[in-house]
């Protein structure tokens, strides 16, 4: 099953790309190449993407089935319909499909998908933006949205490496605690509950006295290389100090049988 993540994290990679270029030439190549094409239409790179980049992303994370394929946003809304997604305008969620009719006239010509929801305001990741990827905010219910569809994605939404970033911060006592820790997290834009699943998954590997070292390390934090053989393993805890060093403030004496290995720096700690 597809997550919410899987989807948002699809389409901000492609937040910069220019319609012309390479990036975007391939992304409509993907959209042509899944038959039967949408209306049996084929897309130039001359026509308007939006929903041909909906469409990609969600080919490309396996979410056709969930949002169903399209080029025509009016068509998409019909189709979303059909899936039994289309909400109309309420309150959105992170992972939605924002429609927009730009004149009010009723016609549907734009879309999107809602990256993060915040105190009224949507932040949102188009295509075919100013003839690109980007990010915009509205107001939830500004005029010119028409509405929104919910893919019915897998609830078993998993950490992002900015959850566990955050989650490290947590541990430090840098974000409060409890109902307050809850509210400046969602103030700040985060999500609360995939920090929260990020800070246990530390704390149970924090408990167990065991490290995995991220194969993205390259030295020890005394400053001598990490040899290539270790990354990726895991290794028992054996020490602990505190340091301020690079983004770290702790790092962990490691040891196999009969041998220390070095200090790691917490930021090279791999995530579970």
């Amino acid at each position: 099953m597809v997550s919410v993540q899987d989807i948002l994290s699809c389409a901000r990679k492609y937040i910069g790309v220019r319609q012309w270029l390479g990036a975007h030439k391939a992304l409509i190549d993907r959209y042509n190449a899944v038959l039967p094409r949408p209306v049996g239409y084929t897309m130039t790179y001359a026509d308007d993407w939006c929903d041909a980049f909906v469409t990609a992303v969600s080919d490309e994370v396996g979410a056709s089935s969930l949002i169903g394929r399209e080029c025509g946003v009016q068509r998409h809304i019909h189709r979303f319909s059909q899936l039994g997604i289309w909400l109309g305008r309420v309150y959105p969620k992170p992972g939605d499909i924002i429609t927009f009719d730009w004149d009010g006239a009723g016609f549907a010509d734009h879309i999107g998908f809602v990256e993060n929801v915040s105190g009224g305001q949507v932040t949102t990741i188009e295509g075919n933006s100013g003839n690109m990827v980007r990010r915009n905010r509205f107001r939830w219910n500004d005029w010119r949205i028409k509405g929104y569809a919910r893919p019915r994605y897998s609830s078993s939404v998993k950490p992002t490496d900015k959850d566990y970033q955050l989650a490290k911060e947590v541990l430090d006592a840098k974000w409060g605690n409890g109902a307050d820790r809850v509210y400046r997290l969602r103030k700040a834009g985060h999500n609360p509950s995939t920090v929260q699943q990020a800070v246990n998954e530390l704390v149970k590997l924090r408990d167990a006295r065991e490290i995995t070292i991220a194969k993205h390390a390259s030295h020890w934090q005394t400053g001598e290389r990490i040899h290539p053989k270790v990354l990726g393993k895991t290794y028992k805890v054996v020490g602990e100090k505190a340091v301020k060093q690079s983004r770290s403030r702790k790092a962990y004496l490691l040891a196999s049988p009969g041998v220390y290995l070095g200090w790691l720096l917490e930021q090279d700690v791999a995530c579970p």
